[in-house]
């Protein structure tokens, strides 16, 4: 089982995010609550999800937000002391990430961080000029990130990866380059790269209505090309459409939700989905339903925190109304789902998995022969391949920048 925990809070909104955040100040002042009763209701959280669907161990935990890293020592240990107790067992071989933001770093985060148990640390640079950062409202400055990064060459002991974003406003080829170049020198053996997209109704893409700020979406696919070239060329591997790692440093964790793995959300906002394919005892109880199920945590912090620090349950009770919706999942929305993410990764989609998790003849659904997925193989676009045994569908490199084109079509 996956855990994934969610950090609602940042100390600043950065133009182009559409995630789901809020400054500490907003939420904290003039409540009778602090970020220790969230830290406390997200721990009750997970109890209750652990107890509900007999989860006994995690294959991999995920902190993300918001900017987990401006949580205090003292919450972020209580906080990962929780996790590791809310299972039989905790094995160090797990793979445990927290994600941070260069101006909140510091030693005392990245010892609280490594005595909990984390081993991944994910560090969202997005760029390093200022004058970018400034042009969207990144709280982050160049010397910040300079000085991130020295702490952590000096201290985690763990991987560490980097999260960068082409096509953001005055940024340049050479801007990319030298970022990239600074992060692989450093030992970033995981690289996320994203081409910015306009989100409606942030700040960004108001600006760029309205004429303040500049945005060239072919510029930001070209700048993206460019940067996976620079990529490629330090020998990583590009191994899903955003993602990249140096060989056996791939995400785990997110490798669990591209291939539709059960997974548990923690936190205001955050969200679990249990999939009726993977045969999850807790669905039994019901089977003739024959549907997963998806939570969604409210995104009213205060509601959240009022409703989870004092909650108690135990298996056989009833189970009262929880601050969350829900979504009842069939097997076909769940086919859509699993062809949807698997696409995005360089393997693709395996043959006995989708036959074993639907029943039916994959090659047959894709039309391989004279169908879809036919079509796009003889412009190669898609090909087959085989690994360990098991074949393969998957795009090209070529063919995932066409990725949304071609799920229209299967």
């Amino acid at each position: 089982m996956l855990l994934y925990i969610h950090i609602p809070f940042c100390l600043q909104k950065c133009g182009y995010c559409d995630f789901f955040s809020r400054r500490p100040q907003d939420v904290f002042c003039g409540s009778a609550f602090s970020m220790r009763d969230y830290i406390d209701a997200v721990s009750n959280q997970i109890k209750f999800l652990v107890a509900r669907f007999g989860v006994k161990e995690f294959s991999s935990v995920y902190i993300g937000g918001g900017t987990p890293s401006i949580l205090g020592e003292q919450d972020l240990s209580a906080l990962c002391a929780s996790i590791k107790s809310s299972v039989d067992a905790f094995s160090e071989t797990v793979e445990f990430t927290i994600e941070a933001n260069p101006e909140t770093v510091s030693e005392g985060f990245l010892e609280a961080a490594q005595s909990g148990g984390a081993n991944r640390l994910s560090l969202g640079i997005q760029c390093a000029d200022d004058g970018v950062l400034g042009s969207v409202g990144r709280r982050t400055s160049r010397a910040q990130i300079l000085e991130a990064v020295r702490l952590i060459k000096k201290n985690w002991r763990g991987q560490w990866c980097a999260d960068f974003i082409a096509g953001l406003p005055f940024q340049t080829k050479e801007m990319l380059r030298d970022d990239l170049d600074f992060a692989f020198q450093n030992g970033a053996a995981h690289i996320s790269l994203y081409a910015l997209s306009l989100e409606e109704g942030t700040p960004l893409a108001k600006n760029v209505a309205a004429g303040v700020a500049e945005y060239d979406a072919d510029f930001a696919d070209e700048l993206w090309l460019f940067g996976r070239e620079i990529l490629e060329g330090f020998g990583f591997s590009h191994y899903e459409i955003s993602n990249f790692a140096i060989p056996g440093h791939e995400s785990r964790h997110n490798g669990g939700y591209w291939h539709l793995r059960d997974y548990l959300g923690a936190g205001a906002g955050a969200v679990g989905t249990i999939w009726m394919g993977n045969g999850n005892p807790a669905l039994k109880e019901n089977p003739a339903q024959k549907k997963g199920v998806r939570f969604a945590n409210t995104h009213d912090i205060r509601k959240y925190v009022n409703f989870w620090k004092e909650f108690e349950w135990r298996r056989g009770e009833e189970i009262p109304h929880l601050p969350c919706e829900l979504e009842a999942i069939d097997l076909q929305t769940e086919e859509k789902e699993f062809l949807m993410m698997g696409f995005r990764t360089s393997l693709g989609v395996g043959e006995n998995e989708y036959r074993a998790r639907f029943g039916k003849d994959f090659a047959e659904r894709l039309g391989a022969e004279n169908g879809a997925f036919e079509r796009w193989r003889k412009k190669n676009l898609a090909h087959v391949t085989e690994k360990n045994g098991e074949v393969f569908y998957s795009l090209t490199r070529e063919g995932l920048l066409f990725l949304n084109r071609f799920l229209i079509e299967i």
